[in-house]
């Protein structure tokens, strides 16, 4: 069974991206947007939005995680 995606499971990805500066001010507002015309837009756009910001915050992680290894590993 599908796990549903909410419209604020949306919400807090995009402030955790936008507070990490992987969007700008622009881009979030305009997400926003999009989110409140919920009904328009079918259960699959959701997710694979949903799925797109985790692997924006995964690459950003996996990255700083990299940076961090190299400067301590000196």
């Amino acid at each position: 069974m599908e796990e549903e995606i909410s419209p604020a499971q949306i919400k807090e990805k995009l402030k955790k991206l936008y507070s990490r500066n992987l969007i700008d001010q622009k881009t979030a507002q305009e997400i926003l947007l999009k989110l409140e015309q919920e009904s328009s837009y079918e259960k699959k756009f959701f997710k694979e939005l949903l799925k797109r910001f985790n692997e924006r915050l995964d690459f950003k992680l996996e990255r700083g995680m990299i940076n961090f290894l190299k400067k301590n590993l000196k």
